[in-house]
């Protein structure tokens, strides 16, 4: 007998709390072992946690350097947030990562990095050099029950200050926009100056649209026919650099808590401020929106990536001394073999990543070279380890610093039982050979470079 009372109308819909454990079940059912074997998580992405199923919205606020980017912050916090500077000039290379704090204090970013309970682990990548200018600002405010803010640094177009920041802001940039639920490009109306930074930046967000917010900052001090005017010129410029099809929604007003310069268009900016508080609000029901269409695109690249990396193994000769050349050939014949997975899958276009990138991943994907294998034998290994006094022996050849080697060892030695395996010895060959080339070695070990036969593939995701 059919129950009249279980009608789709009557099915309860799932809290979003609910559903996001529902896809981050799936994520680890389906999704990851597919990642875990083809080594998508070495070549696009690192493997996803259960931070980053989180219900919480992160907002990035951009723009350049004295737009009144980290004023609108306070105002919306209704405090000021500990850790803000606030200047004419620009003032800090600083990410400032905002979240709710019972007490206010200031972090160093990589607590954040390294705790597993966080979204922000693939921020290591970036380096010792950003990490040194991420920190987090814990606020005791109620704002930020629903919500987290990253604030960065205003961008320039001086090219000297550009390069001192010592890593690349647009990169960083446009790793916060692809997890962002919103995006606040902010603007001074009363200057638009679109250097390099800017361009590299602007374009960083053209597969955002849906996500960006335009701010035009300080309407109040500017005379209506300027401001149209400005209004024209910004929006027929941001389209040439961001090429989308889509233009965004842009707010014109005076985002703070000062007394207008100019009452004459009161009405008209009380609105816009009201309709972009408004928007803020709303975004925790669309972060499970967001989470659904990140995992979809994702899932999209590992089947292109499957599909790539099984047709160059198949086409691999089973001698190992052919196989380098052989790979060598197929990477420079890339075109080739998108057209062929295309074809024979039908897959979109718009789902390959560039050719010149994967064949760059590609090139890169294996870190463990023959040589390391024969030193490692040749080290007479006991129950496949090497004792760390021997390692060391090796190790010293490479004329590096007793505290350079000491770091190595410690990022190498995985299961820190002060052995090492062939994989670790090998993980440790690279980070060595890294040094020497003149790369910061990294303050923790990236997923990315854990041993297979070390990882734990659902460590992360299980809690």
């Amino acid at each position: 007998m059919t129950d009249t009372n279980a009608t789709w109308e009557n099915l309860p819909e799932p809290s979003p709390e609910e559903a996001l454990e529902n896809l981050k079940e799936a994520y680890k059912t389906k999704v990851l072992p597919l990642e875990l074997y083809t080594k998508f998580n070495e070549m696009h992405a690192r493997q996803l946690t259960s931070a980053d199923f989180t219900t919480t919205p992160l907002i990035m606020v951009t723009g350049q350097y004295s737009t009144g980017k980290t004023t609108f912050i306070n105002y919306l916090l209704g405090r000021k947030y500990p850790g803000e500077r606030i200047g004419p000039e620009p003032t800090t290379d600083n990410f400032t990562l905002i979240t709710k704090g019972d007490e206010d204090q200031l972090l160093p970013g990589s607590t954040m990095v390294v705790d597993k309970k966080e979204r922000y682990g693939g921020l290591a990548e970036f380096g010792n050099s950003f990490l040194r200018n991420f920190v987090c600002s814990k606020c005791n405010s109620k704002v930020l029950d629903n919500l987290t803010i990253i604030d960065t640094p205003g961008i320039v177009n001086v090219e000297d200050y550009m390069h001192g920041r010592g890593y690349e802001m647009e990169k960083v940039i446009k790793w916060f926009a692809t997890r962002a639920d919103r995006i606040i490009f902010f603007f001074d109306t009363h200057k638009f100056d679109f250097g390099n930074e800017f361009v590299n930046v602007a374009r960083s967000f053209g597969m955002h649209i849906k996500k960006l917010r335009i701010v035009m900052n300080k309407a109040d001090s500017v005379p209506e026919q300027d401001l149209i005017r400005a209004h024209g010129a910004l929006m027929w410029y941001l389209t040439k650099i961001i090429h989308a099809s889509e233009v965004p929604r842009v707010f014109v007003g005076s985002f703070w808590d000062e007394p207008l310069k100019n009452n004459a268009k009161r009405d008209y900016f009380e609105a816009e401020k009201l309709d972009l508080l408004e928007d803020i609000r709303s975004l925790p029901r669309y972060v499970i929106l967001r989470t659904i269409n990140d995992v979809i695109e994702r899932t999209r690249l590992l089947k292109v990536h499957t599909y790539i990396v099984t047709y160059i193994q198949k086409h691999l000769p089973s001698r190992l001394a052919n196989r380098v050349k052989k790979k060598n050939e197929l990477l420079q014949n890339m075109e080739h073999i998108y057209e062929r997975v295309q074809q024979v899958f039908n897959l979109p276009t718009g789902d390959f990543p560039p050719v010149e990138e994967m064949q760059a991943k590609l090139s890169a994907l294996d870190i463990h070279h023959k040589e390391y294998d024969e030193i490692f034998e040749s080290l007479d290994p006991i129950h496949g380890k090497v004792h760390g006094d021997i390692v060391r022996e090796e190790m010293v050849k490479s004329r590096l610093s007793n505290n350079l080697l000491g770091r190595i060892f410690l990022l190498a030695d995985i299961d820190k039982d002060g052995q090492l395996d062939i994989e670790e010895f090998a993980l440790c060959m690279y980070l060595i050979r890294t040094k020497l080339e003149g790369k910061e070695l990294p303050e923790v070990l990236p997923y990315e470079l854990i041993p297979p036969s070390q990882r734990n593939a659902f460590k992360d995701i299980s809690n």
